[in-house]
């Protein structure tokens, strides 16, 4: 067994969305998940969709995983990839009150707080 083959880089979990509206701030989305990755210098980002869908109270935001000049897995003295977690964020001023954030590529929806 290859050791890419133990783990996906960017598998995540735990995502929270929600509208912070304190003031002064304009309102902002808030979106974040925490995403295991080897622990060389593999990085997580949230970025908007270029496409969105056809409800604009659905948000569609791409998980980006990305290396750094040193690509590959770091792994014990067993062979075992060593992992760490990185947390993915996304914001956005806005004036929509969004239902829902959806992860692509895994489809994951989340359904968006009124409150952070």
């Amino acid at each position: 067994m290859r050791v890419t083959d133990k783990l996906r880089p960017g598998k995540c979990s735990d995502w929270h969305a929600c509208h912070d509206r304190k003031p002064p701030s304009p309102a902002t989305l808030k979106v974040t998940g925490k995403c295991e990755v080897p622990q060389s210098n593999y990085e997580v980002k949230l970025r908007r969709a270029e496409q969105q869908g056809t409800n604009p109270k659905d948000l569609l935001l791409e998980l980006i995983v990305a290396t750094g000049v040193a690509d590959g897995w770091a792994v014990d003295e067993l062979g075992e990839p060593l992992v760490t977690t990185r947390t993915a964020r996304y914001e956005e001023n806005t004036d929509v009150k969004y239902e829902s954030v959806k992860i692509l590529p895994d489809g994951v929806t989340v359904p968006v707080d009124d409150v952070c």
